[in-house]
């Protein structure tokens, strides 16, 4: 009887969420401000990931922020997005 209860709570439990694909940085939109700064938008290879914006103050932090998520750096990609997480 006891398996019963087991049996029957593994039942109602909810249904494991599905993994989501791997968070690959396909391509950053850059717009600009009406401050004069600049919107950097992260856009993913999955929908399961939500783009990403990052406001930045003007062109040097700009340069910056490209060549830590372009590889520039000494990171990779997927490095880089495992901080945006």
């Amino acid at each position: 009887m006891a398996s019963y209860g087991k049996t029957r709570e593994m039942a109602v439990s909810e249904p494991r969420a599905e993994k989501k694909p791997a968070k690959v940085l396909e391509e950053i939109r850059l717009k600009r401000g009406i401050d004069g700064g600049i919107t950097a938008t992260h856009h993913y290879s999955s929908f399961a990931h939500e783009p990403k914006a990052h406001e930045l103050a003007d062109r040097a932090a700009l340069h910056a922020h490209l060549d830590e998520h372009m590889g520039l750096g000494g990171k990779s990609n997927s490095e880089t997005d495992k901080e945006d997480e």
